[in-house]
């Protein structure tokens, strides 16, 4: 009996820390209840960054829209708190359909603190001890890769010294969209259409940081109908440039269609867009611009 009470004592003594994986949890852990605590309310700001627009009937801060990823996915938003030694002191995880997003409330004592948020899909993969994120190769029906999803981050230092806190803050996306755009006809016989990154990085530290020590590549396959003439895949790659295969099958895999399109630069929170032939018509060469509405200037133009 002794022993079970013994057990029973450590199971309830034990500090709780909540991980990425119960996204739905609000539980704040505590740090030393003897000493002082003072309230830091954080408003977060800057998912509202757009690549396309969105319907109006269905406002959304998860913005990037793919085949996978449609536009009105929710995001999950993650915060966690580092005391001066190093330590995880905080871990929340916040859904974005709740009242409270986008802000959250803490307590905390007096010191200095390493704060990170992190606003991304439902599939992020967050790795506290050391400070990295990923996403999962998706299911094969979309290929191979990190399945990057949109993502969103800021990191602040944080000194709570003897007085509630205000903290605005903003959070930057770390991502990019590169949309291909059939121009000419696409065949009734085209079963499917392969778009292929021959450079895509798979971690991120919580800062946005590229951890390029770990480098992959990324394909996605697509449907091809006669109406559906551009296809776009979230890529985290914003430093290297990369190549761009495209090609299209039948039903007995027979290639009808490739296109190499070299030395594409992808700049997050920005559009990049390849627009060109591929069914024969080399008249209509791929082009490289970035989006307008991201940046005014645009790649210069690329023919193959």
């Amino acid at each position: 009996m002794l022993n079970m009470k013994k057990v029973l004592l450590f199971v309830l003594t034990m500090p709780v820390f909540l991980f990425s994986c119960k996204k739905d949890s609000h539980t704040v852990n505590p740090i030393n209840n003897l000493q002082k605590k003072y309230q830091v309310n954080y408003n977060l700001s800057g998912f509202t960054q757009q690549v396309h627009a969105l319907p109006a009937k269905n406002p959304t801060l998860n913005s990037i829209s793919t085949n996978y990823a449609a536009a009105g996915e929710q995001l999950t938003l993650h915060y966690y708190v580092y005391d001066s030694t190093g330590k995880l002191i905080r871990s929340v995880a916040e859904q974005s359909n709740t009242t409270s997003f986008p802000t959250i409330t803490d307590s905390l004592a007096a010191g200095t603190y390493k704060v990170y948020f992190i606003a991304g899909g439902p599939d992020l993969e967050l790795q506290p001890d050391g400070k990295q994120m990923t996403y999962p190769y998706p299911l094969p029906v979309y290929g191979t890769g990190p399945g990057w999803e949109d993502t969103f981050v800021s990191a602040m230092t944080l000194t709570v010294s003897g007085g509630n806190l205000q903290e605005n803050v903003t959070l930057k996306r770390i991502v990019a969209e590169l949309e291909v755009d059939i121009t000419d006809p696409i065949p009734a016989q085209a079963q499917s259409l392969q778009i292929q990154v021959d450079n895509e990085y798979v971690y991120s530290y919580f800062d946005g940081t590229v951890e390029t020590g770990t480098v992959s590549w990324r394909y996605a396959i697509f449907k091809p109908t006669a109406t559906t003439k551009k296809y776009d895949l979230i890529l985290f790659n914003t430093i290297t440039p990369f190549n761009v295969d495209i090609y299209a099958y039948d039903a007995s895999n027979n290639i009808l269609g490739h296109a190499l399109v070299t030395n594409v630069k992808c700049v997050k929170n920005a559009r990049t867009v390849l627009t060109g032939g591929l069914f024969g018509n080399k008249n209509d060469a791929f082009t490289i611009a970035l989006n307008d509405g991201w940046d005014p200037n645009p790649f210069t133009t690329i023919k193959f």
